[in-house]
């Protein structure tokens, strides 16, 4: 699974958009979004809802085991 932590303005989330979707569609894993940063961001907003954009949003779970992960845990 490929989980990309989305966050800027709306041309920002559609690179990140775009650069997980090669990467799944390479490493042939499904994409999943995550949104959290957008919790505490007052400056921009999640933004892809208004394109053509696959999303499927992870779960709190399954961002709580790539951070994990990613710490070495």
């Amino acid at each position: 699974m490929i989980i990309v932590k989305v966050i800027g303005a709306w041309g920002n989330q559609l690179f990140q958009c775009a650069i997980g979707r090669a990467t799944s569609v390479k490493c042939d894993a499904p994409l999943k979004l995550d949104r959290s940063a957008f919790a505490n961001c007052k400056l921009h907003a999640y933004s892809l809802q208004h394109f053509n954009t696959i999303e499927q949003i992870a779960s709190l779970a399954e961002i709580a085991i790539f951070d994990a992960a990613s710490n070495g845990r």
